[in-house]
């Protein structure tokens, strides 16, 4: 993808079998339609017109606030208030201009209607919009419209009781029906729009610790409350629409509404994510908003709107126990709730400490017996279930730097690191009867005093046997868990952590399918082989990693084909072709080129996505769509894709840094080998066998990625598919393959591969030093149009 020029690529669903073809590009930046676009009025005529609105109709303390907004505050807040006139007033006189009937405005359509008084500044305005007349019943109403934003009356108010008992009985009864139709089998298909204008443009770094409490009477609209905390109860029940919607009183009994947006972890049901909600935020829930941003929502109320999940917090959360993590872990799996699973299994193991505490102990004794592998493996297992333990963390850089001195190479530590002779099984350990996890923690302090180390191992091992059962079930789940959404170091830290307590067959086969997916096929046949146990998944599951291990050396030699045809498997690993490399073009940015000759067929590159979602508007009975700052209509499956990645990179840094790379329109991103874009055991820096979370960084890339940057990337990289006669949707965003370069004439394809990777190949015959390029779009008026490519 060129650093220099927006580039968006896109697959299509064919509309009769969801076959993913190359061209024309359809993707939702390029299906989207721009909403009621400005034709007659200039940028600047626009602007001063906006301007004019402020100053004759806003409430007077919304005014005098304006009139001492920085330069970027009374930017948002024109914003605003164009985005209410436009959308909210705006689409409903033409809705009913259509129907020609009376208006919920409560305007009826008629010739012998007043035209609006063009000397209003109002009226122009709102013909630079509209495609209908405008009369001056419309402006007398929207004038009302505007006379209450920001400034809510008593009866809306939140500090009025009985708007706040309103808000929850209209909330309570959307749930009940919701629950009612659900059982019935009858769930109403909904449409859902909502705006991403006029929200807080950047994150900014900050340590909640320095953070100075801000009651909300001071905060101020349109800015950030930079270096403050807003901390207060929830006293509603959250209502879930396209986010959550609730009400904070403060320490000093200011009242607020709350619009909280990438807070569900994954894709859920309306009601599965209203049911999630309600658990997490109920009334009484203590919270905290670092540095909050007030706007004035469409529908005129202040609020502090909240994108970045990194900005709330909740007062004492993650309690919960390792036996209610893993049931509530279970429940959600079962219902595909993949990344929901995974906060539960890790805020169980959280709060566990004993498990965690043995790892470290066990890993000292290892350090003084010079047992280097083994001291590693297990401060990297009791970092994965504790990772704020500052002792346990150096023992880990300890032990991390005598075992690459060893081994410099990052795969041969690894394979020295995770040996399955150091791996205890159920029946090796030997039982200390009557004896407790406690009782022989302290033996093996005691002959850890007496510098009997090997005596110190041999306790803390049954200690961890005594100890309970389900931290190591926990573990073995999450790895599952995150193997679902793709997160493979995640999965690889999980397992190998599980088999640090004992070893059993389910956390080895997941072990192995994270280290293929890693591209470690000979490390992962390597330990079935040395684990020795042959089950019938162990088998099948070495069987398929002997051949992809051929399939891979082959396509690296340059036969891709085998490769291509292979039945779909369990995992499916990265590769790039050595025969190509990426460069700086002089004009278009980064560039793909070849380095070799190469026929037509060739293949080039496999690539699983950073981050994708999928969305079914029957399935899931919604049709969802927001409209962002450039009047473009997204559907839920970008919303639902810029959630994710929100939720993610607030702990995966190996995310957050890969898509830190990507190009959002601004600043150009530096050049990467190909190879150092796809997932590797070594990808983004990855922290060997831990999670990769910013515990564990010492740079935390996810403060660099805003929501509004995030769907910048969204809009200029993202790959979407369609079948709109099913209106099911997909959007994907893929690092390598955004480097590539446009071109009317491709020499390149996007093929489907297994599961959401794509392909590229080859389309005819290249020659050394030819630009690998793929067509974004078949029009070349669109390609003009929204990249400027001529």
């Amino acid at each position: 993808m060129s650093s220099d020029v927006s580039c968006e690529k896109a697959l299509k669903f064919s509309h009769n079998a969801l076959k993913i073809s190359h061209a024309p590009r359809t993707s939702q930046r390029n299906r989207s339609q721009t909403h009621n676009n400005i034709m007659a009025l200039s940028k600047k005529e626009h602007s001063r017109l906006l301007k004019l609105i402020v100053v004759k109709y806003v409430p007077e303390s919304v005014r005098y606030e304006y009139t001492s907004m920085s330069r970027d505050a009374s930017k948002l807040l024109l914003e605003a208030l164009d985005s209410m006139i436009n959308n909210y007033c705006m689409d409903k006189i033409h809705s009913e201009a259509m129907r020609g009937s009376t208006s919920t405005l409560g305007v009826v359509w008629s010739s012998g209607k007043t035209i609006a008084d063009s000397s209003c500044p109002l009226a122009c305005f709102l013909r630079g919009y509209s495609t209908v007349p405008i009369y001056q019943e419309h402006v007398d109403i929207i004038k009302e419209r505007i006379s209450g934003w920001g400034a809510s009356s008593f009866f809306s108010s939140p500090q009025n009781p009985i708007f706040l008992m309103r808000f929850d009985m209209q909330t309570e009864r959307a749930y009940e029906e919701m629950k009612t139709r659900k059982a019935e089998g009858k769930e109403q298909f909904e449409i859902q729009n909502s705006t991403v204008l006029a929200t807080k443009t950047s994150s900014s770094t900050f340590q909640w610790q320095n953070l100075s409490p801000i009651d909300v009477k001071d905060l101020k609209l349109f800015q950030s409350c930079k270096g403050n905390v807003l901390t207060g109860i929830l006293i509603t029940i959250p209502s879930v629409i396209k986010g959550i919607t609730t009400f904070l009183k403060d320490d000093n009994g200011g009242v607020i509404q709350i619009a909280l947006y990438n807070y569900v972890p994954g894709k859920m049901s309306r009601l599965n994510e209203t049911e999630y909600v309600r658990k997490h935020l109920s009334k009484g829930t203590r919270v905290l908003i670092a540095e909050p941003f007030t706007k004035i929502f469409v529908d005129g109320n202040r609020g502090v709107r909240i994108d970045d999940p990194r900005e709330f917090r909740i007062e004492g959360d993650s309690q919960s126990d390792v036996y209610t993590a893993r049931e509530d872990g279970n429940e959600l799996y079962k219902q595909k709730m993949y990344h929901a699973a995974s906060d539960s299994y890790i805020a169980g193991l959280k709060n566990e400490n004993l498990v965690p505490t043995l790892l470290s102990n066990r890993a000292q004794a290892h350090i003084k017996l010079e047992q280097w592998p083994q001291a590693l493996a297990d401060t990297a297992a009791s970092l994965t279930i504790r990772p704020t333990c500052e002792k346990t963390h150096q023992r880990y850089k300890k032990a991390l730097a005598k075992v690459m001195d060893e081994q410099p190479d990052e795969r041969d530590a690894l394979n020295l690191v995770l040996e399955p002779s150091n791996w205890e099984s159920e029946q090796d350990i030997s039982q200390n009867s009557g004896s407790t996890a406690e009782g022989l923690k302290q033996s093996g302090n005691e002959a850890f005093k007496c510098q009997d180390y090997e005596r110190a191992v041999t306790c803390y091992t049954s200690a961890l046997f005594a100890a309970s059962k389900v931290v190591r079930v926990v573990l073995s789940n999450w790895s599952m868990a995150a193997l679902q959404y793709d997160s493979y170091h995640e999965a690889l830290a999980a397992s190998a952590a599980a088999l640090r307590i004992w070893a059993d067959d389910k956390a080895v086969y997941r072990l192995c399918i994270a280290l293929a997916q890693l591209n470690e096929f000979e490390l992962a046949v390597s330990l079935l082989d040395s684990y020795g146990k042959s089950t019938a998944s162990l088998k099948e599951l070495k069987s398929s990693l002997n051949h992809y291990s051929k399939v891979f050396v082959c396509a690296a030699n340059g036969d891709g084909k085998t490769l291509l045809t292979s039945p779909p498997s369990k995992f499916c690993p990265d590769f790039a072709s050595e025969k190509v490399e990426t460069f700086l073009h002089p004009v278009k940015g980064r560039g793909i080129r070849a380095i070799d000759a190469m026929p037509k067929g060739s293949l080039i590159l496999i690539e699983s996505p950073l981050a994708s979602s999928y969305t079914d508007a029957m399935e899931e009975m919604s049709l969802s769509y927001s409209l962002d700052q450039n009047r473009t209509m997204n559907d839920k499956s970008q919303t639902l894709l810029e959630s994710t990645i929100m939720q993610q990179t607030k702990r995966n840094q190996l995310l957050a840094r890969r898509i830190d790379n990507l190009y959002d329109g601004q600043a150009s991103r530096p050049l990467l080998r190909l190879k150092d874009s796809l997932v590797s055991i070594g990808v983004a820096d990855a922290p060997l066998l831990l999670p990769p979370w910013p515990e564990f960084s010492d740079n935390d890339t996810s403060s660099a990625l805003s929501a509004e940057r995030v769907r910048n990337i969204i809009s200029i990289n993202s790959f979407g598919s369609v079948n709109e006669s099913k209106l099911q949707k997909g959007t994907s965003l893929f690092a390598a393959i955004s480097m590539f370069n446009h071109s009317f004439s491709p020499n390149c394809a996007i093929l489907p591969y297994s599961c959401s990777s794509r392909a590229i190949v080859t389309r005819r015959a290249v020659k050394k030093g030819d630009e690998m390029c793929i067509s974004y779009h078949n029009d070349p008026d669109v390609v003009k149009r929204k990249w400027g490519i001529e």
